[in-house]
């Protein structure tokens, strides 16, 4: 979906938006991850005008501080 169609309908309607553009503003595509204390993380948001299907990922600088983290957190558990 980052570079290509929707994996749900295979729409090309796909629009982008990312907080990391809101210049330090907190906004709808902003999430709390406790880690080891509240932090901000930011997420690039991918949704399909089409079927409607919304996929998000953490904005690639941000992804070091989670996995750095997410072992010691009480609220993300991973997925079996």
């Amino acid at each position: 979906m980052k570079n290509g169609p929707c994996p749900e309908c295979n729409s090309t309607q796909v629009y982008y938006a990312s907080s990391a553009n809101a210049q330090g503003l907190r906004d709808e595509h902003s999430i709390h991850v406790i880690v080891d204390d509240l932090k901000w993380m930011y997420l690039d948001t991918y949704i399909c005008a089409n079927c409607g299907y919304v996929r998000s990922f953490l904005i690639p600088k941000d992804l070091p501080r989670f996995t750095a983290g997410v072992g010691k957190s009480k609220t993300w558990k991973k997925v079996e």
